[in-house]
C-alpha cells in the first residue's frame, strides 16, 4: 500500500530537518573554531621552530593535538546529550577518521615536516 504525503506535510518535514541541521553545525562551530585555531598555531609555531634550527621542531603538532583532544573531550563531556540525527553520526565518523589518519599520519611522518602531509 502506497501512501502518499500532502505537500504541506513534506514541507514541514524539510523544514524540520534543515532546522536540525542548522543546530547541529551550531553545536559543532565551538570544535570547528577551536581546531582551526590550534593548527593554524601548530604551522606557524613550527616555521618558527624550522626558522630558528631547532631540533624538534615538530612538537607543537604533538602539544596543540593533545591541547585540542582533552579541550575537547571535556567540552563534550560537559554538553548535555543531544538526540543523535544522521548528520550528527556522519560527522562523528568523519572526525574520528580523520583522528585516526592524523595520528598515523604524525607517527609516520616525525622528525620530518608534517606540514605536506596534514
Amino acid at each position: 500500500m502506497k501512501m502518499e504525503m500532502s505537500p504541506e506535510k513534506s514541507l514541514k518535514i524539510i523544514t524540520q530537518m534543515i532546522n536540525e541541521s542548522k543546530e547541529t553545525y551550531k553545536h559543532h562551530s565551538f570544535y570547528f573554531l577551536l581546531w582551526g585555531w590550534l593548527m593554524i598555531s601548530a604551522a606557524l609555531a613550527e616555521y618558527y621552530l624550522l626558522n630558528i634550527d631547532y631540533q624538534f621542531h615538530f612538537l607543537p603538532w604533538i602539544v596543540f593535538s593533545v591541547l585540542g583532544g582533552i579541550v575537547s573531550v571535556l567540552k563534550g563531556a560537559k554538553d548535555k546529550k543531544r538526540i543523535s540525527t544522521f548528520a550528527d553520526k556522519v560527522i562523528s565518523y568523519t572526525w574520528i577518521g580523520f583522528v585516526i589518519t592524523m595520528i598515523i599520519t604524525l607517527i609516520a611522518v616525525v622528525p620530518a615536516n608534517p606540514n605536506p602531509f596534514v
